[in-house]
């Protein structure tokens, strides 16, 4: 999505993976940001370590983007608060519940709450908290802004009478409840695969208070094996529903968001 956008805006990317530079194995952070620091006008890194982008940012002068870290991801949290919008109307005053540990994406969206005037509960286990350095900052941003952050030990208190719940675990308990706790015309945004059980969702509630559920779930482990090895032999191809030039990401894009298209789409660098 990052070279797309760039492509877009007329801008050249060039990729560089892990085995291509071993970044931090092979050739330290410091070396690599002083090179690319003479050839780019700006990098945009996808990370374990968050040390590693700091590294990236202390030897060089171009803008080092986080695309992701052990500590945060602020792009993920950028795009969810653009979904929020783009079904809400507004961000300012509404209310989102984080049931989960206390990861990256908590963190971060913690910040982009605190940020844009957003109340943010966050559910998980004591032990599995968000980190003390980025909670105090989305604090700090959140009296700024003249919201509330809080944090409970049970999915019941944090999604009671919320906006927009966002799930990261795999218990397929959570999902009726958060269903249930939603106002109208609230948003159920889930992230990452599920396992557990089948979900049993009250289908007429969903339509009559115009509840949706947003993202992507996987299947249980020995499943996606089987699909993934029926896949190498030829035996499992995708559906595709539609072929699109790259120029009309857009399009694309749009018709995700407003249809359920019968396969996946597709978007061709080669078509003009």
């Amino acid at each position: 999505s990052f070279e797309v956008g760039v492509r877009q805006m007329g801008g050249s990317c060039i990729y560089l993976s892990q085995q291509d530079i071993g970044l931090g194995v092979r050739e330290p952070e410091a070396d690599i940001a002083r090179v690319l620091d003479r050839l780019v006008d700006g990098v945009i890194a996808r990370v374990f370590s968050h040390r590693s982008l700091e590294l990236l940012a202390e030897n060089s002068s171009i803008p080092i983007v986080n695309a992701l870290s052990d500590l945060g991801h602020p792009c993920q949290a950028i795009g969810d608060m653009l979904t929020v919008y783009e079904h809400k109307g507004k961000l300012d005053g509404l209310g989102m519940a984080f049931v989960g540990d206390g990861n990256n994406i908590a963190g971060s969206l913690a910040l982009a709450c605190g940020s844009l005037g957003m109340d943010f509960t966050v559910a998980s286990p004591r032990d599995y908290r968000i980190p003390g350095l980025v909670w105090d900052e989305a604090k700090k941003r959140a009296v700024e802004n003249e919201s509330a952050l809080s944090w409970v030990e049970t999915p019941e208190e944090a999604v009671r009478g919320v906006d927009v719940v966002y799930e990261n675990i795999s218990d397929p308990d959570i999902w009726p409840k958060a269903l249930a706790s939603l106002a109208r015309r609230g948003r159920l945004v889930t992230a990452g695969a599920h396992g557990g059980g089948t979900v049993a969702l009250d289908i007429k509630r969903l339509y009559h208070e115009r509840l949706r559920i947003i993202g992507g779930a996987g299947y249980r482990r020995r499943d996606l094996d089987r699909a993934m090895a029926a896949a190498a032999e030829g035996k499992l191809r995708a559906k595709i529903a539609q072929t699109l030039p790259l120029s009309e990401v857009a399009s694309a894009h749009r018709i995700i968001e407003t249809t359920v298209p019968a396969g996946k789409i597709i978007l061709d660098p080669t078509r003009g």
